[in-house]
């Protein structure tokens, strides 16, 4: 995508949810953000941490495409996989549904998760 269309993206949801007025996100579009989050943001971000090495399965189950997230007590890391992997837990939805949890504009209980990164992420991941 396009350098800052997720910036752009982001403050278009943020309007118009002050506005009452949302309109849906483009799945595509939306996947390429969860990809951006993760693979890109996520590593420079000191907010997601646990005591021992942790990982999630990110899954969006509209496009399939697949992210594995690591995180531990060293910086967290994203990677694109191709296909669904072993993980110590899982967070699964559409992909506009991942993207606007994942930029902290969306519920993460509309998700299929189990493990904790949805509650790490709430509580320490301000994008």
């Amino acid at each position: 995508m396009a350098p800052l269309v997720h910036e752009t993206t982001i403050h278009s949801v943020d309007a118009e949810a002050a506005a009452g007025l949302p309109s849906p996100i483009p799945s595509s579009l939306a996947a390429d953000g969860v990809d951006e989050m993760l693979c890109g943001l996520l590593p420079r971000n000191r907010g997601l941490h646990a005591e021992e090495e942790r990982s999630a399965l990110v899954s969006a189950t509209d496009t399939g495409d697949h992210w594995l997230v690591r995180y531990g007590p060293e910086r967290p890391s994203g990677v694109r996989v191709e296909s669904p992997v072993e993980a110590d837990s899982t967070v699964a939805g559409t992909a506009a549904e991942l993207y606007l949890s994942l930029w902290n504009r969306g519920p993460w209980d509309g998700l299929t998760a189990d493990g904790g990164l949805a509650s790490l992420w709430t509580d320490n991941v301000r994008i």
